[in-house]
């Protein structure tokens, strides 16, 4: 799993762009509402293994609070040129990489085709920042699309997280239709797992016909 930048829109009239690894501590019955922003494909992934690597939940704050109005000053001030992580230190610099609204924005109910502003609490976001110093970048406001994630991704592609069959709870698939050829994709791996690890991946594969269905 490889760390990537990603947009985080309208931060003291900027658009900060943080290399992070994204998951979402949501119920399976819930799941619906993610995917109509995301999209029907995903992992799920095993709790334990992802505290160990180090992810964490993001820190939530609603636009009125003291600490977004701090937090956004600092970015709109200071926020100068590219940031690196203070390690020792836990400010302002270090809490950009890992803040988040309650609500989102017109920016964010705009790129995710939606008629409201996004909930984002009820994502229940946790992320995962790389420990290697890896700059925080910004954008002027509204222009953040424009930057080539895929270019400053390269700083962190020696930062990825293993993924081994062990450590996946779910796949998510859309129908049932795609069953056969996702075990056919899975089965051409073998060389690099074991027969008994490709059998129990296989087992972890849930459509959203399933979860219609089930739950």
């Amino acid at each position: 799993m490889w760390p990537r930048y990603c947009v985080e829109r309208d931060w003291g009239n900027k658009d900060l762009i943080i290399p992070m690894i994204c998951t979402c501590d949501i119920l399976l019955s819930d799941i619906g509402v993610h995917q109509k922003k995301y999209g029907k494909y995903g992992i799920g992934l095993n709790k334990s293994w992802s505290k160990k690597c180090g992810f964490t939940p993001v820190l939530y704050v609603s636009d009125k609070s003291d600490i977004y109005n701090r937090l956004n000053n600092y970015a709109k001030e200071k926020l100068i040129q590219p940031i690196l992580r203070n390690r020792d230190v836990i400010d302002e610099e270090y809490l950009l990489y890992y803040v988040k609204r309650t609500v989102g924005t017109d920016a964010d109910r705009e790129y995710l085709g939606m008629e409201r502003k996004p909930k984002f609490i009820n994502e229940r976001e946790w992320r995962f920042v790389p420990k290697d110093f890896a700059p925080l970048y910004f954008a002027p406001k509204g222009k953040g699309q424009d930057i080539d994630c895929n270019r400053l991704s390269i700083i962190t592609q020696n930062c990825t997280l293993k993924l081994e069959p062990q450590n996946i709870e779910y796949i998510f698939i859309d129908n049932e239709g795609e069953r056969l050829q996702l075990i056919k994709n899975i089965e051409r791996i073998y060389n690099k797992y074991s027969a008994v690890d490709l059998k129990v991946l296989t087992s972890k594969i849930i459509s959203n016909e399933q979860m219609t269905k089930d739950f």
